[in-house]
């Protein structure tokens, strides 16, 4: 049992530690793993919680009120009207270094801009290449997880859906796939030449071969920010 468990060839696993058993029994014997049974669930929340401006959208842009006792050093970077507010950002930054970029250690005190306005929160740039319109379409919120992908085919490659809860609630069926390097409004249109062959959802056991192997696996979840399956590297093992 530990040889079909743990060994990644276990016919050369028995020959070498039970050189005594019959050698029909080597020849079959196959490695275990351990199964799961998919997520196939589709409630849940729509998107996440957090709204951000949708104002610069078309800018690849979202842009989030931080409270300075969550800012740290990378968001003071991306602080919005930086330039113009030099003196504050100057101010914060030098703050957050004397704490070690602790904000909340930080900012336990009310924290007062040159002439004495108290600053309880600035507003920080972050890059939103997809999510969902909230609020007539002023803010902005990222993607829950998704509850399936769809696999398309065209000229002997693979096309990937992505399907999300505020999708399946809204009853939307997307037909676009990730394409490496742009933005979501972007990506590839699956039109009548493609072809719909499956559909995966978490904990899916997936063949995938490569070039040079194939690799037996359960889907994990899927990266929708470019090309490629997100795995847990303990599900893999070669074919």
């Amino acid at each position: 049992m530990e040889i079909r468990i743990f060994s990644e060839n276990p016919k050369l696993g028995l020959e070498n530690r039970l050189p005594g058993y019959p050698q029909y029994n080597h020849e079959f014997v196959q490695p275990l793993f351990v199964s799961r049974m998919p997520t196939r669930k589709m409630t849940g929340k729509g998107h996440m919680e957090t709204v951000k401006s949708a104002k610069r959208l078309d800018e690849g842009l979202s842009v989030l009120k931080v409270p300075l006792t969550q800012l740290k050093l990378s968001d003071l970077e991306r602080m919005v009207n930086r330039e113009r507010e030099d003196a504050l950002y100057q101010s914060l930054k030098a703050h957050l270094e004397q704490f070690g970029n602790d904000p909340a250690k930080a900012f336990a005190e009310p924290f007062h801009k040159k002439g004495g306005t108290v600053v309880k929160a600035v507003r920080v740039e972050q890059t939103q290449k997809s999510g969902v319109l909230v609020r007539d379409g002023n803010g902005v919120a990222d993607n829950t997880s998704m509850v399936r992908v769809d696999v398309f085919t065209k000229a002997g490659k693979y096309f990937l859906v992505p399907i999300y809860k505020w999708q399946v609630a809204k009853r939307i069926l997307p037909n676009k796939a990730v394409t490496a390097g742009v933005d979501e409004i972007d990506w590839l249109e699956m039109d009548s030449s493609y072809q719909f062959i499956f559909t995966m959802y978490a904990n899916d056991l997936v063949k995938v071969k490569l070039k040079k192997r194939s690799i037996l696996g359960l889907l994990r979840w899927f990266r929708s920010c470019n090309w490629g399956y997100c795995y847990q590297r303990t599900r893999f093992r070669e074919i």
